[in-house]
């Protein structure tokens, strides 16, 4: 990857890390407690139901970050999720060689934290909650594990 498509993808990073500071933090009142046998579960649930709002308050935040529609702490807490995806994202993004970020940091963070969550990132979180390749997750929801069936 160059080095200025290397920068757009740290500054993107900045850029996300900057609005986490500015959203709430504190506990969504419609999760269980996390050391819940349900939490995951409940977590993949909303992050289904609430993805299309979320993802359409995501792209009317404007890139100055001024005037910031209203996110609840549910919102926040989904928010954190898909920005520890761009983290994951961007490492990937950098080490690949024939990359080139054509985007601004500011378009190519929206697009990750919405595009590429819908394509990539919520699977990441349901299987999570499930545990992968068949092999259980510490915290996952063992509930899951008969809702996909290989």
């Amino acid at each position: 990857m160059n080095k200025e498509s290397r920068d757009k993808v740290m500054a993107a990073v900045d850029w996300s890390g900057r609005l986490l500071s500015r959203i709430p933090s504190g506990w969504p009142i419609e999760f269980p407690p996390k050391t819940d046998i349900g939490f995951w579960r409940e977590a993949a649930r909303l992050e289904f139901l609430t993805r299309s709002s979320l993802h359409e308050k995501m792209r009317n935040v404007p890139e100055d970050l001024s005037l910031l529609p209203e996110f609840s702490d549910l919102e926040a807490w989904m928010i954190l999720r898909r920005h520890e995806f761009l983290v994951s994202s961007a490492i990937i993004v950098m080490e690949t060689d024939n990359i080139e970020i054509a985007d601004t940091p500011y378009e190519f963070a929206i697009s990750v934290l919405t595009d590429w969550w819908e394509s990539d990132g919520c699977h990441s979180l349901f299987e999570h909650a499930i545990g992968r390749e068949g092999a259980q997750n510490p915290d996952a929801d063992a509930r899951l594990k008969d809702v996909i069936k290989d």
